[in-house]
């Protein structure tokens, strides 16, 4: 009998943060729609698996910035990447993935009057 795989759910909603993209389960690669990027911190949680090894998974916000993360396999792992952007702007952001691994997203900015 084989083990079920770990459950994914979406990345927590950080105090003080706003979500403007999210994406639930999904395997592979993957582009989306540019989204407002404020001056300011913005937080790019990504939750992943892989089905065996520990794959890396590339987090792009063109013209920003790439992060690098690995993915392993019967656990999942929990990244939080931070931007703290000198200005407002948006940003069109990927996940480059192989197919062998699943993950969620979110992307999160932080509210103007920080609550």
């Amino acid at each position: 009998m084989s083990k079920a795989p770990p459950a994914l759910s979406a990345p927590e909603l950080e105090m003080g943060f706003t979500e403007v993209l999210s994406q639930g389960a999904t395997r592979g690669s993957d582009v989306f729609s540019p989204v407002p990027l404020p001056k300011g911190v913005t937080l790019i949680a990504l939750d992943c698996v892989a089905d065996s090894g520990s794959p890396m998974v590339d987090v792009v916000v063109e013209t920003v910035a790439t992060f690098s993360t690995d993915c392993r396999s019967g656990e999942v792992s929990y990244y939080a990447h931070e931007l703290n952007l000198s200005t407002k702007r948006e940003g069109q952001v990927s996940i480059e993935a192989p197919d062998t691994v699943r993950w969620t997203m979110s992307v999160q900015v932080s509210k103007p009057d920080g609550t």
